[in-house]
């Protein structure tokens, strides 16, 4: 039995399966037979999905069209069940009235609305007075540690109230080089001429 007479056993064929589509080499790309399923890995897209939307593919502009419209016609239909029904269509807001809201407001509701908010205040004033108490200690203990520069410098002010009028006049100008820019010296060879 020879390999031109040989048809493979089953499903089986000669040849595929080796060479370069054999395992370990990249069969979407060769005749092994074997094609790259892209479906398998990323499964199957969402509706309305259309390749290259938003990178300039794709006819985005009868797409946006279409959005338009559709969105006008709901708003049309809205428009068309509100002027059937008649009446007031705002959403019920449970809050708006709360829990009293059909309620009476009586004279033991004037003082007790009075009471809580003379609790209120005398708790507030009682935090206020506790904040900047603490404000305070955390103030003072900060410029403990990091002095201001007026306070870094105070003693050596102390100590220029007894500079001599001479000493005064020792002391060099200082020349104001914040703004002019200061010149290189250059540097030239003689030439030979000279």
């Amino acid at each position: 039995m020879g390999l031109q007479d040989s048809s493979g056993i089953g499903n089986n064929v000669i040849g595929r399966g080796r060479g370069p589509a054999g395992p370990g080499m990249r069969a979407e790309l060769g005749s092994g037979g074997r094609g790259y399923d892209a479906g398998a890995k990323f499964g199957q897209p969402p509706p309305g999905y259309v390749a290259g939307r938003g990178r300039g593919l794709g006819d985005t502009r009868r797409e946006a069209l279409e959005a338009q419209a559709s969105a006008a016609r709901a708003a049309h239909r809205q428009q068309e069940q509100e002027e059937e029904g008649g009446g007031d269509h705002r959403p019920l807001d449970e809050e708006e009235g709360g829990l009293f809201a059909d309620a009476v407001y009586e004279e033991d509701d004037v003082e007790a609305d009075q009471i809580y908010a003379a609790v209120d205040d005398r708790m507030d004033s009682r935090r206020a007075k506790q904040r900047t108490e603490r404000l305070e200690s955390e103030l003072k203990k900060y410029r403990a540690q990091n002095p201001t520069i007026t306070q870094q410098f105070s003693d050596l002010k102390r100590e220029l109230s007894s500079v001599s009028a001479s000493e005064w006049d020792s002391i060099p100008d200082v020349g104001d080089y914040s703004v002019k820019k200061q010149k290189l010296e250059k540097c030239t060879p003689a030439p030979d001429s000279l």
